[in-house]
């Protein structure tokens, strides 16, 4: 059997990305200008809240504007133009376009994923806007136009910053296809063992099945923390 090439998916999604085109309209990748200006508006579609049809054809705007382009949002000054607006956007439908605008997210923002530094103390709060620091990072080691750096697709921009901080001396440890691999055994090897100890509380009598389960989780959640000395989160 000839041999194969495994790619971490994360990776592939980041370097490999499709068109996405909304409301008839094609979307340039997403990237630090993009996601700015959303958070500048508070824009539902970033904060999974409910979305109009108004918010997304924002959105949208947005995200065909180029580093240092703003998009403006010209209000229908008439009647007409407002009627004209909301018919042709009845064309389509509001719920699979919201879908393909998340779609078009998640393949734009494909980072890697880290083993947790689950003993490290947590950072400073951030100072400054974290889109230009990611920015500033990138333009510093890539030597590109600011232009450039502003226009990097954000899946992109993660697995270069985090590169470039590893050059740099940091200690990063790549949740590999591996890890993943091993991960998912663990998990169900664990199921399995929850499992089998509320099965033993259910035939012992006096709680239902989903009680058992919920007890046997409890208690093995419980011994992972004190085998590890802190308190640890059921995953």
């Amino acid at each position: 059997m000839p041999a194969q090439f495994v790619f971490d998916t994360r990776f592939a999604e980041a370097f490999l990305p499709v068109e996405h085109v909304v409301f008839g309209k094609r979307l340039l990748p997403f990237c630090s200008w993009h996601k700015f200006q959303l958070e500048i508006i508070n824009s539902p579609l970033l904060l999974n809240e409910p979305c109009s049809i108004v918010n997304l054809e924002h959105a949208v705007n947005i995200c065909r504007t180029t580093f240092p382009q703003v998009a403006h949002f010209k209000a229908a000054d008439t009647w007409f133009r407002r009627a004209l607006w909301f018919l042709d956007k009845r064309r389509y439908s509001l719920h699979a376009e919201i879908r393909k605008f998340g779609d078009y997210l998640v393949n734009h923002n494909s980072g890697p994923k880290l083993w947790d530094k689950a003993n490290e103390e947590g950072g400073k709060e951030p100072d400054c806007d974290d889109n230009l620091e990611a920015v500033c990072y990138f333009w510093k080691h890539s030597k590109c136009t600011e232009r450039e750096a502003w226009m990097v697709p954000l899946g992109r921009m993660r697995w270069y910053n985090t590169l470039f901080s590893r050059m740099d001396g940091a200690q990063v440890d790549f949740w590999t296809p591996k890890d993943e691999e091993a991960f998912a055994a663990h998990v169900k090897k664990r199921e399995a063992k929850i499992e089998t100890t509320a099965q033993g509380y259910f035939e012992a009598g006096g709680v239902s099945i989903e009680e058992a389960r919920e007890r046997a989780k409890t208690e093995y959640w419980a011994e992972v923390s004190q085998r590890l000395g802190k308190t640890v989160r059921p995953e």
